[in-house]
């Protein structure tokens, strides 16, 4: 059969039987626009909020000026001395009488070669015989230099030696430190060297400036500052000096200081004009850069003790904070609240300290920092009485009023993150400061109890509050770059939590799929809750059961053989099979890149210039770590699975499809006589419980879902058609690039059902469980695996587990179709009118030729390796404009379990209906040409793009006789794919349709519902109603052919920005939906939500369901709401799950018996709540029956 192409693109309108027939069609080139989707390359609310504010602090102490020998490892031996080249070590201080005994001074040098040789003064005996001066190279060989004569320095011995070339500033070195100076790498003969001294090394604040330089040029978006030590000589030391000193005040990285020149410039001319000297007043220096963070409102007060609830303990800031900096020339301190430091109330701070020693004079800190009360304001007694760790540091107890020591660095930093520094500005969460500390140069650092206790104090002790070690420039710029990347990290689940139950018993589990980011490091994970038994609290347990990041991380970084150990599957390019050219899976390894499609080749090979890359990269996808040159995912990093951001994960036991045995007198039998699904099910009831889910990674990843014991991945499969040669910042090479920033990859949703099919696509058929997995923002296309035994899943079963992939390539052999576009949601696999198992999915957006066309590819089809003519069908609307379809509902008319018609809306509003129902393919078809049954507008005429699937239900209140196919049709409005969407204020709207026949309906033929905000007794607005007012609470007057012409109702979403986004669903009646507000304003990253629930005439519930005013119980008082808002500053919903009560405890439900509603929200924060089913005390009809449900 050929592929049908069923086209009304020059096909005329049929005009419909009321006056808004054509109205759609005039919006709809308006609102179509004429520019595809700028489709993100990140989550698109994880960047919403203000930029932080950060103030870089580097030590430039006299400590400073040691020079450091860069990569030198005092653990490893760099040459075995022969006595008789080792030079004689000193004996007492250069410069000293030289008849005390032979000394040296030791030079570096370099000739015009760049040959590194050093200078050995030495007496020449008596009194007044002088010195004389030799050169030497360095070497270990008795039979000369190349150059000059050999020598090298015994092990263990002291040397005296000024290290680099023009510069005379001696200091002691030990032999070993000094044979790996001079030795090159191999240690076998002298270096050469490419200036004065040797690569990577120099005086500690030579490195801190290199290392500080490439910090600040690898800074984007960021606001930034420098301070340092003021320096001043000590005993001079007042509250205005002696602590910090701002050199360029916190802006804009990017901002034009001056004409011409901008921060970065600023900032990096002052890292280079830094010098060392003085002490290392650490506690008085943060405390001055607090006070600067707050300078404007010196006179306001902080709040002390943030988690006391009632904030009681206060203080005037500047009696808190009772030191200043000093301010370069040139540089304005704050002074009003047009140029503070601090401008939203959910603005995060930070302090990044670089310092090479403790501090050894802490300066000037407020008694209410070191423990005295100084102006007896209420019991706050000081922080170093709420840290009570002095002792921990080995130091004697000390008097409480001395306000200079070392002790209270840890108070000051403890202070900066307790203390709400603007309770003026806050919201829900204190403004305070988060200190990170950097340890340059000196090992003992890491042991520094005082260095420890300050950096846990600092960030709250959360785990981040470590001394970040860095002995020498690599690594001072990895130490710069973590802290950097926690500064810049975020985390949240945009996923759906998943069950693996339909209720609750003692082996029930909930998955939740979240990602986490930090700089260029973007993790995901999958963590399972068990089921709490004790009948207290949550159900869920709040803390994971397992890891599947930790797993998998632990497995290819401390297991033997790593990422060898795991099984990665893909897809091969095209071979010959007996003529013709198919394609099979193959495990994803090096040795089998040679088979990988041309495409994959490409990308993975990167350049092309480099024969090893191919290789190496497929090993970087699969796990491996190529340090310094590829992207480190986990030293340092977050782990190595990929972030999951639109993937909810999918749970796959025993099987569910609940299709009825084979019958011969059955018009489409399922099965055969041989293979009765009851079959099936009983030999797989027990079947393993796996956990399936994309990430951008590259990867759908299959995870052991056992709660108690699972958790390990099982496979990964890598969709070929990820693949684009066309960059290297494109395609899965990208991912080893060291200044990633995020792509997508395989970003959608997941479909599991069971099938029956020849997986080889002979005719060899039997009951198969099968995964359908869409690509979403990662690309367009879709790739179908065989998942029906667990147990079998390795690389070497690729072949049977992998059965296609179709994408939107027109390419030769066909891979796919042009019209395929990113599909967003999840695919729907369903037996078709002519006996055939199909995968039904919307072309969704993006797609090249940029109309609405819905897709039916037939499973066992593409199982045979390629893709035929008649392997597929498409229904094109003719709805074109940069359209694409969105997700489909399937429905089934009589109960036969065979699909007879699917609705689906477009990009530009309009809802389609597709008559499935005939047994031959050819005659599939739109409902009604190419006019849709209905098209959405606002109440200012702009189209309403519909991106999620809508539900279906019978219409129970009319005749099916004379109003086939009799249905309603609720969905809602609105998008949130493209940046550009969080910002948009049309409204949008939630609907029912009724379907009878006929098309071309707009809102006109519709009723009205309206919600309003709803109070409790203490005027506290907790939830909305619908508004009771005629006519918003009339009956829909169902279109008849007397009076009435109402085909259903609609509800104008009041908040500005909300939309539907998320499929409804179907709970005993009651019609589930969540509407999001997402937005980009300061302190409202993400934005929020509503939970919403009515009946299927837009009405609310017969009878309460919900605990809407939180009292415990569901009683009268929970009556007539309809919606409640989300939780949350980042409260915006990402789809929900319902499970039945089982063997729960404790339900709130009259009944005894309940479901229990979880969903998860952008923070990644999982809610609860109960819900009750409508009662049967409840007046008027209930009987609303999903059709096709899942």
């Amino acid at each position: 059969m050929a592929r049908i192409n069923t086209s009304y693109k020059n096909q005329p309108q049929q005009r419909a039987n009321f006056k808004f027939a054509a109205l759609g069609f005039s919006v709809l080139t308006a609102a179509g626009g004429s520019n595809a989707l700028e489709l993100p390359d990140q989550p698109i609310l994880s960047s919403a909020g203000t930029e932080p504010n950060i103030m870089l602090f580097m030590d430039n102490s006299g400590s400073m000026a040691t020079f450091e020998l860069g990569y030198y490892d005092a653990s490893y031996s760099y040459a075995d001395c022969p006595a008789s080249l080792a030079l004689e070590t000193s004996r007492f201080t250069p410069g000293r009488d030289p008849d005390n005994g032979v000394y040296q001074d030791i030079v570096a040098r370099v000739d015009s070669d760049g040959l590194a040789y050093f200078t050995y003064t030495k007496s020449i005996g008596g009194r007044n015989g002088g010195t004389e001066t030799y050169d030497f190279q360095w070497g270990t060989s008795t039979t000369g230099g190349e150059r000059y004569p050999v020598a090298c320095f015994a092990s263990g011995a002291s040397y005296d030696l000024s290290p680099v070339v023009g510069v005379t500033n001696y200091q002691t070195f030990d032999g070993n430190q000094l044979n790996y100076y001079f030795s090159n790498a191999t240690q076998t003969g002298p270096d050469y060297w490419a200036g004065d001294r040797k690569a990577g090394s120099g005086t500690r604040m030579d490195i801190t400036k290199m290392a500080g330089e490439t910090l600040i040029n690898s800074l984007t978006n960021k606001r930034i500052g420098l301070a340092a030590f003021e320096q001043v000589p000590v005993g001079q030391e007042t509250p205005e000096n002696g602590g910090a000193k701002i050199l360029v005040g916190i802006d804009d990285i990017d901002t034009e200081v001056k004409t011409g020149y901008t921060q970065r410039e600023a900032i990096i001319d002052q890292i280079y004009s830094m010098m060392a000297e003085g002490f290392t007043p650490i506690g008085e220096s943060l405390s001055d850069i607090t006070r600067y963070y707050v300078t404007g409102h010196d006179n306001e007060r902080v709040t002390l003790y943030n988690n006391d609830a009632s904030r009681t303990n206060t203080a005037l800031t500047k009696q808190v904070f009772d030191t200043k900096p000093a301010y370069a020339t040139g540089v304005a301190k704050p002074g009003s609240d047009d140029d503070s430091i601090i401008t939203e109330s959910c603005q995060k701070n930070y302090v990044i300290a670089l310092t090479d020693g403790e501090p050894n004079e802490t300066g000037l800190v407020s008694s209410y920092l070191t423990g005295r009360n100084g102006s007896g304001n209420g019991p706050f007694t000081g922080y170093d009485k709420k840290d009570s760790n002095y002792a921990e540091y080995g130091y004697t107890a000390r008097n409480n009023l001395i306000r200079r020591d070392v002790g209270s660095l840890d108070d000051v930093t403890m202070a900066m993150y307790d203390i709400d520094l603007r309770p003026d500005l806050s919201g829900n969460e204190p403004i305070n400061i988060s200190t990170f500390f950097v340890g340059g140069f000196d090992t003992s650092l890491q042991d520094s109890k005082v260095l420890a206790r300050a950096a846990s104090n600092g960030v709250g002790g959360a785990p981040e509050g470590i001394v970040y070690p860095a002995l020498n420039q690599e690594e001072l710029e990895e130490a710069f770059r973590t802290i950097f990347a926690l500064v810049d990290s975020d985390s949240g689940s945009r996923s759906t939590v998943s069950f693996n139950a339909g209720s609750i018993d003692s082996s029930t589990a909930l998955y939740q799929a979240t990602y986490d980011f930090a700089g260029t490091q973007w993790v995901g994970d999958v963590e399972a809750f068990a089921y709490n038994k004790s009948g207290t609290g949550s159900l869920f347990s709040t803390t994971a059961a397992w890891s599947a990041n930790d797993k998998l991380t632990a497995r290819v970084k401390d297991v033997l053989p790593g990422a060898d150990d795991r099984d990665i599957i893909t897809l091969s390019g095209f071979s010959d099979s007996n003529g013709t050219s198919v394609r099979k899976g193959i495990a994803f390894t090096a040795d089998n890149a040679s088979s990988f499609s041309a495409e994959l080749q490409g990308d993975l090979d990167g350049d092309g210039s480099n024969s090893d890359t191919l290789g190496k990269v497929v090993n970087y996808v699969r796990g491996a770590e190529f340090p310094g040159e590829y992207r480190n995912r986990v030293d340092g990093g977050l782990g190595i699975l990929g972030d999951i951001i639109n993937s909810s994960p999918a749970e796959i036991g025993a099987p569910e499809s609940d299709y009825p045995d084979y019958s011969a007198k059955a018009a489409l039998p399922f099965g055969d006589a041989n293979s009765s699904y009851s079959a099936f099910y009983k030999s797989n009831e027990n079947r393993a419980s796996v956990v399936y889910v994309g990430a951008n990674d590259g990867m759908l990843h299959a995870f052991d879902g056992d709660v108690s014991t699972g958790g390990k991945e099982l496979f990964a499969y890598v969709p070929s058609m990820l693949a684009d040669s066309s960059s290297e910042i494109e395609g899965l090479f990208y991912l080893t690039d060291q200044n990633y920033q995020h792509r997508f990859y395989v970003d959608g949703a997941i479909g599991v059902s069971d099938v029956f099919i020849d997986p080889a696509g002979g005719t060899n058929k039997s009951w198969r469980t099968v995964l359908m997995g869409a690509l979403g923002l990662g690309g367009k296309g879709l790739y179908a695996l065989d998942v029906t035994d667990p147990s079998s899943f390795s690389e070497s079963s690729a072949e049977d587990i992998v059965l296609w992939e179709f994408d939107g390539r027109d390419s030769s052999p066909a891979t796919g179709d042009p019209d395929m576009g990113h599909i967003f949601s999840e695919p729907k696999i369903t037996m078709m009118n002519d006996g055939r198992f199909a995968v039904v999915v919307g072309n969704g957006a993006n797609s090249t030729n940029g109309s609405a066309v819905l897709f039916i590819i037939f499973i066992e089809a593409g199982a045979d390796g390629s893709w035929d003519v008649d392997d597929w069908i498409k229904i094109d609307t003719g709805s074109t404009g940069n359209n694409g379809l969105s997700a489909p509902a399937l429905v089934d008319f009589d109960g036969d379990r065979v699909v007879d018609r699917i609705y689906a809306g477009d990009l530009n509003g309009q809802l389609w209906g597709f008559d499935v129902s005939s047994t031959d393919s050819s005659e599939w078809k739109a409902a009604h040409g190419s006019t849709p049954l209905f098209t959405a507008t606002n109440s200012s005429g702009v189209a309403q793009a519909i991106t999620s699937a809508p539900l279906v239900v019978k219409n129970e209140q009319t005749a099916y006789a004379g109003n086939e196919p009799n249905v309603l049709v609720l969905f809602g409005t609105g998008q949130l794919i493209e940046e550009a969407d969080i910002g948009s204020a049309e409204e949008q709207t939630f609907y029912g349709i009724w379907d009878r026949g006929v098309g071309g309906l707009d809102r006109s033929a519709l009723l009205q519902r309206k919600l309003v905000n709803a109070s409790n007794a203490n005027g506290v607005v907790i939830g909305r109603k619908i508004d009771d007012q005629s006519p918003y609470s009339d009956p829909i007057a169902w279109f008849d052919d007397a009076n009435q012409d109402q085909y259903g109702w609609y509800m104008p979403l009041p908040d500005t920005g909300e939309r539907v986004t998320i499929q409804p669903s179907l709970l005993l009646g009651t019609i589930f939906f969540f509407s999001s507000v997402p937005q980009e304003s300061t302190c409202s990253a993400g934005g929020y939500g509503y939970l919403n629930f009515i009946s299927a005439q837009g009405t609310a519930t017969r009878t309460p369901i919900y605990d809407f005013n939180n009292d415990g119980v569901i009683d009268a008082d929970d009556s007539d709401f309809v919606s409640q808002k989300t939780p949350g500053r980042k409260g915006l919903p990402a789809g929900s799950k319902f499970i039945g009560s089982g063997e729960a405890q404790n339900v709130p439900c009259s009944s005894g018996s309940g479901f229990y509603q979880a969903y998860s929200t952008i923070d990644g924060a999982i809610h609860y709540r109960w819900v009750c089913p409508e009662s049967s005390t409840g007046t008027g009809r209930m009987a609303w029956q999903e059709l096709f449900g899942e």
